[in-house]
């Protein structure tokens, strides 16, 4: 027996956790899967943070996808493609809605009190108006990203000649020198 502050305790052995999967946990349902994919499709949460909301472990969840694992769900891996490929999607519409508030821009009102030397008289009350803009940054990287297609950050410059065309890029400087040498020589001796 212990003695602590006078008083005499008997010293209890802890108690063992129990291992596993503890009662009422979600376990792989279709149910699961579905709201899984909803969760990832609309491009709002973390893994981490859809793992605690559909209230399993992250490396359950990173189990379910890993072929190599004695946990995996033959099924999983293609439902997280596809939920990929619509959370993209998502991306992009939320990057052509910044686009469009960018050529709109929202206005917000600012108020601004001005108090007397006692704390609680108004001495005067202004109301500004303020333009604010999102980040255009973060659009024109998305867009350019996700949908580069239709949004293009670089230019192609296409050297072209009646005979002829050159990529400069595709030579070596002298060979192309040369080549240069060459064409002004042809359009010399016409």
């Amino acid at each position: 027996m212990k003695k602590t502050n006078g008083r005499s305790a008997k010293s209890t052995p802890a108690k063992k956790k129990k291992a596993g999967r503890p009662k009422g946990a979600n376990k792989y349902t279709p149910t699961l899967k579905k709201k899984v994919a909803e969760l990832i499709a609309n491009g709002d949460h973390t893994i981490k943070d859809i793992c605690k909301q559909i209230g399993i472990h992250p490396g359950t969840f990173h189990a379910w996808r890993n072929p190599n694992h004695r946990d995996y769900k033959n099924d999983f891996p293609e439902l997280l493609k596809k939920a990929d490929v619509q959370r993209l999607e998502a991306f992009k519409n939320m990057a052509r809605s910044g686009l469009a508030v960018l050529i709109s821009p929202s206005e917000a009102k600012e108020e601004r009190i001005e108090y007397s030397s006692d704390g609680k008289t108004i001495k005067s009350k202004t109301i500004t108006t303020k333009v604010i803009q999102p980040n255009p940054l973060s659009v024109i990287f998305t867009l350019t990203n996700q949908d580069s297609e239709n949004f293009k950050h670089k230019q192609h410059i296409d050297h072209t000649t009646k005979e002829e065309t050159i990529n400069p890029g595709a030579l070596p400087t002298v060979e192309l020198a040369k080549r240069v040498v060459l064409l002004a020589e042809l359009e010399a001796n016409k």
